[in-house]
């Protein structure tokens, strides 16, 4: 299927039909709802903008079969300024009115800033986000600069929403334009959180007694930045300001947890995750924050052990069994680490993480097979893991080869050696022990002799 039969529209260079068209599609082909049409969609209309931008149209042959039905240049006159009034006009109003529709959409936006509770509910942004002015392309261009402007100075909204306005404007594949319209502590602050990597949460807060939220936020943004760089002075005293404003934020527990790590506190650091678990014990993230922190100060025992709590209740949790594998990996547990990875790719299959995790697990393998290469067991795991990950090349090298059969040549000696040795030796201790036997049974004898005679 051509890009022109995708978008219903005959081929063309002018990047207006183009883009109507592509709004037009989009109303049908939404990206939340029918993922694989859109990204046909998406394709044909990049396609169609980059064939418009290589060609342009034949002007000088427009204006002549214009000229050709128009007789007088009166008549020609009176057409040409009926038509440029029109097109100022429609240009004018529609200005007029994607204007307003963006400086409406940013009024919501800011609304709901303002309010916390409705601030971290991702409904609101997305009943926004989801009207007409997303379907206006050269709308949504201006309205994504204008909400990046506004995030500068209102960054503090909770990760799932960072990621729901990134799958609306596509940050993440305008990296270096970013870098050169926005400050870029700010960019790296957007980057961060819509990666993977865990942030720190905003919806455990249910103090509506706070005054100023973003300033709560800041603080204990700030404290956070500082114990990156190891500043443990400033870390010390933006936590104790952040702890006057609100001391139940369980996140903020946990940060001062991590510094106590910090200080080597370790008493400290115990009872400040366990606080911060008493205010929600059910609360699954609070646990995973403080697994991760323990990793992060490699104590493998606690990271493990909370980890079996999390799963424990939650058995398909797949961050918490992908930091046990992680923590397996450390303690050479090849085999635990191997069957912990494996479920996890059951959940998510083309996990990047969880496959490097299984291939240091078979390298280790693979490389132990060379110097031991009947050892079954470990052969028999590392073609369920190759299998798992669907690389039975690897399977196909894994076959027996003659050198296999001088270590196993070896090794037989090797354990006949082995045999042969604890046989000898055992026949000299029973042997020792028979002519000691024999020696003490015979001065017996002489001794009890010698006592009949007297």
């Amino acid at each position: 299927m051509s890009i022109w039969n995708v978008l219903e529209i005959s081929p063309t260079e002018e990047i207006s039909i183009i883009k109507k068209a592509y709004a037009k599609k989009l109303k049908i082909y939404h990206p939340e709802d029918d993922t694989e049409g859109y990204q046909i969609l998406r394709e044909a209309y990049d396609s169609a903008l980059k064939a418009a931008n290589n060609k342009q149209y034949n002007l000088e042959n427009e204006k002549q079969n214009i000229s050709n039905i128009i007789e007088t240049s009166e008549d020609r006159k009176k057409i040409t300024q009926n038509n440029k009034f029109n097109i100022v006009d429609n240009s004018i109003d529609e200005n007029i009115k994607t204007e307003k529709l963006i400086e409406d959409s940013l009024k919501k936006i800011g609304q709901i800033y303002d309010d916390y509770f409705e601030r971290i509910k991702i409904e609101n942004w997305k009943e926004v986000l989801n009207g007409d002015i997303m379907w206006n392309i050269d709308a949504k261009e201006i309205v994504s600069r204008r909400i990046l402007n506004f995030l500068i100075d209102h960054r503090f909204v909770p990760k799932n929403i960072w990621k729901f306005l990134n799958r609306n404007f596509y940050w993440d594949e305008q990296e270096t334009y970013l870098y050169s319209i926005s400050p870029f502590d700010f960019v790296n602050f957007l980057f961060k959180q819509i990666s993977k990597d865990r942030g720190i949460q905003h919806s455990y807060l249910n103090d509506k007694n706070i005054a100023d939220y973003d300033k709560y936020f800041s603080l204990r943004e700030q404290a956070v930045n500082a114990l990156n760089e190891n500043n443990l002075t400033e870390a010390k005293h933006f936590i104790s300001l952040a702890y006057e404003i609100c001391d139940n934020d369980p996140e903020l527990l946990c940060i001062r947890g991590e510094y106590h790590l910090k200080t080597k506190n370790r008493k400290m650091a115990k009872y400040d995750f366990e606080d911060a678990s008493e205010i929600n014990p059910n609360d699954m993230d609070v646990k995973l924050y403080q697994a991760l922190i323990y990793y992060k100060f490699n104590e493998i025992k606690n990271t493990i052990r909370i980890c079996n709590l999390i799963l424990g209740d939650v058995p398909d949790d797949f961050e918490a069994r992908l930091l046990l594998g992680k923590c397996y990996l450390k303690q050479e547990k090849w085999h635990k680490a191997n069957i912990t990875f494996l479920e996890n790719l059951k959940l998510k299959p083309n996990n990047i993480e969880t496959r490097k995790c299984i291939r240091l697990v078979n390298d280790h393998w693979y490389i132990y097979l060379q110097r031991n290469p009947w050892n079954l067991l470990v052969r028999y795991n590392l073609k369920k893991s190759y299998s798992a990950l669907g690389e039975y090349s690897n399977i196909r090298k894994m076959k027996f080869k003659f050198v296999d059969l001088y270590f196993l040549f070896t090794s037989l000696v090797r354990l006949f050696s082995y045999i042969m040795f604890i046989l000898l030796a055992v026949g000299i201790c029973i042997a020792s022990h028979g002519v000691l036997l024999i020696g003490i049974l015979i001065s017996l004898y002489f001794k009890k002799k010698k006592r009949a005679r007297y």
